[in-house]
């Protein structure tokens, strides 16, 4: 570029390193949270030479935190491992809150090594895993717990929990106390959300004139690279200095000069400074002064070794001479904060065609790589850059050309259209007529990562890189909620229709200040066909069930030609000799339905259950259940014994101390404060979840899987679960229908 006649700006740009701590590209915590008890340097107790003092900020309590085992991992139950989180921990033990101040003191006392078996288990909102084998270091809280008198009175109505595809669902959650948002928790560990880059930007290595680069970054929904303060000049200039240095590695070495020379949108109209395309008003705060007093447009100029050597420099706004790459950003209007590029880079066990890599990413919940626009295609560009497999593998993509022409270019199985209008692909020099699939890989004179043609049926390695839809950007939140007037909060989502398994999963509603309010429920396709590869659930929702009746599950057989066998995967809360993987037979209909039979359980089991069919991880069911005759003796009318505040949670219809009371019809709560639509079908078609270890019932009256059918005669309560004591009763609240004197003999 000729640059002879351009000017300098007089201020230089400056790097400021972040000293916030950055854990998997996720999310900013303290440090402090990431602690073992196993690594972590603590401070004697005076008092107690066996025990030790630490420090845990309230700031550690955050869903992807207390969701996510493989990486943030807990093993125990009162007495935890030395590779479990401290502060993970003492939530899990009740010993610390969210809502205390902001750093929580605790005693820990140390005990010796010893062979230990940590068995799983769910305590506030928080699930330990299983470890078993060696001996291990042991740690237990003096602490007291938290005196949580009174279960804060906190439910969700689930509507449609087992959807149909095309069909919306919802989640109400309410409450007498303040409620945090209704969250999904994200089941799938390994999946990434890439919040890095708040500029929003993009380039391509590609020299254009300014007009070029201009309608390059027009065409993709941006305009050329505008900065309203100095923070965000900082940034920038920390990406010019790292990231884009190293992708246009080729661009530097080819032309054997170090300088890299970008369009930028800052520009001077009648001596008045502002940014292309009006994308924010110009901050006369910034400082930024040319020597050229006329009219200007400007370019950013860097050389990647020396801080100070990065410039602003000005041109003849319509001088055609001079070329640059592109320096995009997003326009303020198209910015979706709130929607996340979700992704994952993982090893298969063996190398696969397209289809294979299609069906690994499907079972994780995903699909293979794909861009809808040139954003996205930078943020493929830079997870690519910084993962050291890259150096080596290439990577099958999801795009699909029959006719080998970009306008006939297609993502699978997404079916979204390649924008051939959208100028951010690079596609390598195109090679035989079969070769209508492409993969990613950067040759050894390249910067950025190119497109290459394949035959999709070529089995290409075990790199996999997966992305997936945002479900958290596609529900709708809302404080209004249909009900009638009664002494309740109220918050609601609503759970789009999707022609895919988006919204499967766990939803959690979270008072703001208690542990022992927090409800979980569950979302299922109706097929029966979603995904779960790591097997047990993390978390779970209890269904309640008698121990002395089998549990009938149904897969729906989508293929007639498949033939798989059922296993039962097993997570024990208790100790058995018992696998964790029990392999059962199934029976097949003349409908294609397949029917798990006869599984049984024993009665002082409590755990975490999920199904699933050979090969393919179709999960069927995931619940954790509940023995009524462990609970039940304390509480009336299927309440639950919570043995941590010492009450009974009682079931949805019933209230007092040990739940022997009826609320009115359509009232539900632990003091009846919430009420559900209806007139002689109050409640009818809700799943309704309460607090752990309640889990979740239909309303008292109604049964089935979508708590839609009435009870028999004979029958009454949640699920229709309690057998009247005359031959007909309120199906409600179990006062019998009294004939003559039929009563004597009854309630």
């Amino acid at each position: 570029m000729d640059i002879s006649h351009c000017t300098q700006t007089n201020n230089y740009f400056i790097v400021v390193i972040n000293l916030c701590l950055l854990i998997q590209g996720q999310f900013y915590l303290p440090h402090v949270c990431f602690m073992t008890f196993d690594t972590v340097s603590i401070m004697s107790d005076p008092l107690n030479s066996n025990a030790t003092i630490f420090i845990c900020p309230s700031s550690c309590y955050t869903m992807q935190y207390l969701a996510n085992q493989q990486e943030y991992p807990l093993f125990g139950n009162e007495t935890y491992s030395g590779n479990s989180l401290i502060c993970k921990s003492a939530l899990h033990d009740g010993r610390i809150a969210p809502w205390q101040q902001d750093n929580s003191t605790l005693t820990i006392s140390n005990r010796s090594s010893q062979s230990s078996t940590f068995i799983s288990s769910l305590r506030n909102g928080i699930l330990s895993g299983k470890l078993i084998g060696n001996p291990y270091f042991v740690y237990r809280f003096l602490n007291h717990r938290i005196n949580e008198t009174s279960i804060p009175d906190v439910a969700i109505e689930h509507r449609g929990y087992i959807y149909s595809q095309n069909q919306s669902s919802s989640i109400t959650c309410r409450s007498k106390s303040n409620l945090y948002p209704i969250q999904s928790i994200n089941m799938d560990h390994g999946w990434k959300y890439w919040k890095e880059n708040r500029l929003k930007y993009f380039t391509i290595p590609r020299i254009y004139t300014r007009n070029q680069s201009l309608n390059f970054c027009l065409n993709n929904n941006g305009t050329l690279m505008y900065w309203a303060n100095s923070t965000e000049q900082e940034i920038l200039q920390s990406i010019l200095l790292t990231t884009i240095h190293q992708l246009f590695h080729f661009q530097r070495t080819s032309l054997s000069n170090n300088t890299l020379t970008f369009f930028i949108g800052l520009k001077q109209i009648n001596r008045i400074k502002r940014w292309e395309s009006n994308a924010i008003s110009y901050n006369e705060s910034l400082g930024i002064n040319l020597i050229n007093d006329e009219d200007y447009c400007t370019i950013i100029q860097s050389d990647g070794f020396n801080a100070q050597s990065i410039r602003i420099l000005d041109h003849k706004c319509d001088d055609t001479t001079i070329y640059g790459y592109s320096l995009c950003r997003l326009l303020p209007s198209v910015i979706d904060d709130g929607k996340n590029f979700i992704y994952r880079l993982e090893m298969d066990n063996q190398s696969k065609n397209l289809t294979g890599v299609i069906d690994f990413c499907s079972e994780l919940g995903g699909y293979p790589i794909y861009a809808n626009n040139a954003y996205e295609w930078q943020l493929i560009q830079e997870i690519m850059l910084n993962d050291s497999n890259f150096d080596s593998f290439y990577v099958y993509t999801g795009l699909i050309s029959e006719t080998k022409q970009v306008e006939n270019a297609y993502w699978i199985p997404t079916n979204i259209s390649y924008n051939s209008s959208l100028d951010f692909i690079q596609f390598a020099t195109p090679r035989g007529s079969d070769r209508i699939g492409y993969h990613l890989s950067k040759a050894d004179d390249e910067s950025y990562y190119l497109l290459y043609d394949i035959n999709p049926n070529s089995s290409l390695n075990k790199l996999r890189f997966c992305r997936k839809n945002d479900i958290q950007s596609l529900i709708k939140q809302s404080s209004s909620c249909n009900h009638k007037s009664c002494l309740s909060k109220c918050l609601n989502i609503t759970l789009p229709s999707q022609s895919d398994d988006t919204r499967f999963g766990f939803y959690s509603c979270m008072p703001k200040n208690s542990l022992a309010g927090i409800v979980y429920t569950q979302s299922f396709p109706e097929q029966g066909d979603f995904i779960r590869p790591n097997l047990p659930m993390d978390y779970s929702v209890a269904l309640r069930r008698n121990y002395n009746q089998p549990l009938i599950l149904s897969f729906e057989q989508i293929d007639q030609d498949l033939r798989y066998s059922c296993y039962q995967y097993i997570n024990f809360d208790t100790m058995s000799t018992l696998n964790d993987t029990i392999k059962l037979f199934c029976n097949e209909s003349n409908t294609k339905n397949k029917t798990m039979n006869g599984i049984s359980f024993k009665k002082d089991f409590n755990g975490l259950v999920s199904f699933s069919l050979e090969e393919k991880r179709m999960s069927g069911h995931h619940t954790r259940f509940i023995d009524y005759q462990l609970y039940d003796s304390r509480c009336q009318n299927q309440g639950i014994y919570y043995s941590y505040i010492n009450k009974c949670i009682c079931a949805p219809g019933f209230y007092g101390d040990q739940c022997q009371y009826s609320c009115p019809p359509g009232y539900y709560g632990q003091t009846c404060d919430f009420h559900c639509s209806g007139d002689d079908d109050y409640c009818k078609g809700l799943l309704i979840c309460l607090p752990d270890p309640y889990g979740c019932s239909c309303y008292t009256g109604w049964y089935g899987t979508n708590c839609n059918i009435s009870c028999p005669t004979g029958l009454y309560g949640p699920d229709c679960s309690y057998q009247c004591s005359c031959l007909d009763c309120n199906r409600f609240t179990g006062v019998c229908n009294c004939n003559g004197t039929e009563c004597y003999q009854g309630n």
